[in-house]
């Protein structure tokens, strides 16, 4: 509508593997207790090619037992370099 976009989105990753390791060494552990399942929520909002998005995990980071039951939110700015597409 005269230039402002808004999208909603939902979405279901799935994590791979993950590694981590100390500062300095070379060896790689396995990072565990995140959960292998993720989806979460977003919404952008945004006026020509500008915008911003916040996007909620709706499942929780860690597996139970691994920590506290925290949801991940993410927040950000959007460009799109091509006015013809929508975000």
């Amino acid at each position: 509508y005269h230039g402002v976009r808004v999208a909603a989105n939902i979405s279901a990753e799935w994590l791979v593997g993950s590694h981590w390791r100390y500062k300095g060494d070379k060896d790689k552990l396995k990072a565990e207790g995140f959960n292998k399942f993720r989806s979460a929520v977003e919404l952008i909002i945004g006026y020509r090619s500008l915008g911003a998005f916040v996007s909620y995990g709706i499942t929780p980071m860690l597996i139970k037992g691994a920590g506290n039951q925290a949801h991940t939110l993410t927040a950000g700015f959007v460009i799109c370099l091509d006015s013809d597409l929508s975000f």
